[in-house]
């Protein structure tokens, strides 16, 4: 069985017409960071970017588990500037 959802049916905290970017802590983010750290991802030594970074949680996880360097980057500037 297949069953479909309309955006009517899908609960969401995104504000309609504001742009949040960087500005949200996505909760992708927070899942990518937990996966990172239960498996124990070896970053020792490596070289990291954090693609569309916002808040940095994952790039910051890759630094606490050993990452040579890591990169930030998004498009938002205020995001790189203010987070």
């Amino acid at each position: 069985n297949v069953k479909s959802y309309s955006l009517t049916d899908v609960t969401s905290d995104l504000e309609p017409a504001v742009y949040e970017g960087g500005f949200k802590l996505w909760e992708c983010a927070l899942d990518l960071a937990r996966y990172m750290r239960r498996d124990q991802v070896d970053f020792k030594n490596k070289h990291v970017v954090d693609l569309g970074c916002g808040h940095g949680l994952p790039g910051i996880t890759a630094i606490q588990l050993g990452a040579k360097e890591v990169v930030f980057q998004d498009l938002n500037i205020e995001v790189l500037q203010h987070v």
